[in-house]
């Protein structure tokens, strides 16, 4: 059985019977996603601090952010 065996399945069997090899490729993408998701979340935090903290230090001249280009 394949990977995608899922998707040769035959019509007789209900469509809420997943297999499982079904549930652990949905699984391994939730994973990956939900992980991915979250890390990508820390790191645009951390990057929005580092510039938020360099511009209320002093560095306004060296970021060139003028007017409204700090808030995006």
């Amino acid at each position: 059985m394949g990977l995608l065996s899922f998707l040769r399945r035959d019509e007789t069997e209900p469509s809420y019977v997943r297999s499982s090899e079904e549930k652990a490729l949905v699984r391994r993408l939730d994973t990956f996603l939900l992980t991915f998701g979250c890390i990508s979340q820390v790191i645009k935090y951390l990057d929005q601090q580092n510039i938020n903290n360099a511009y209320v230090s002093g560095m306004q001249e060296d970021l060139n952010l003028h007017g409204n280009e700090l808030n995006l």
